[in-house]
């Protein structure tokens, strides 16, 4: 695997923190940019990716142990995207259990639900068209607006897995922590 780290002009020691990690570990990347928000940091890793898949870590959660690696072994040319279960405060939210659907589906599932671009492992080939091409005003909301996005790229099925993979934190201060529906109408 590789890791990017993207540095998106962070105001701390976060940026230092992580060119300390990139000479520890080859595997790791670091790219510093002035703050233009998730949305274009997530596509300026997408774009200097090597991969053939994508997953997002956000900033204040991590992978838990054998995360990737239950998301990769999950995988197969069948499948679009697979989504493992998550922790959070203690208590493991498994989505669907073990179980795939349609690329149909998995779309009005999207509208409906599942908002979030972390915990998740996707076919790069996805991030096309306007994936990222998200209005500088909408910034509560960008993650479904990108999910939608993706989930109308999908040909393949989504697998879910019930192993959990990632720890979410929640920050109730956060610009994640609220979420206004009216601009999708």
């Amino acid at each position: 695997f590789e890791l990017l780290l993207i540095d998106d002009g962070s105001k701390d020691n976060s940026g230092s923190i992580c060119d300390e990690y990139a000479v520890k570990d080859s595997r790791i990347r670091v790219f510093h940019k002035e703050n233009g928000g998730v949305t274009i940091a997530r596509a300026l890793g997408v774009s200097l990716s090597k991969g053939h898949y994508i997953s997002f870590v956000d900033s204040d959660d991590f992978l838990l142990n054998r995360g990737l690696e239950s998301l990769v072994e999950a995988m197969s040319n069948e499948v679009d995207i697979v989504i493992g279960a998550y922790e959070r405060m203690k208590e493991i939210i498994s989505i669907n259990g073990d179980s795939t659907i349609s690329a149909l589906e998995y779309q009005n599932f999207v509208l409906s639900s599942s908002w979030h671009p972390w915990g998740k492992l996707y076919r790069k080939e996805l991030f096309r068209n306007d994936v990222f091409d998200i209005p500088r005003e909408i910034v509560h909301g960008e993650d479904a607006v990108m999910n939608i996005r993706v989930a109308f790229n999908c040909d393949k099925k989504i697998r879910f897995i019930s192993s959990p993979i990632y720890h979410y934190y929640i920050n109730e201060d956060g610009c994640c922590s609220t979420f206004n529906m009216n601009f999708l109408y």
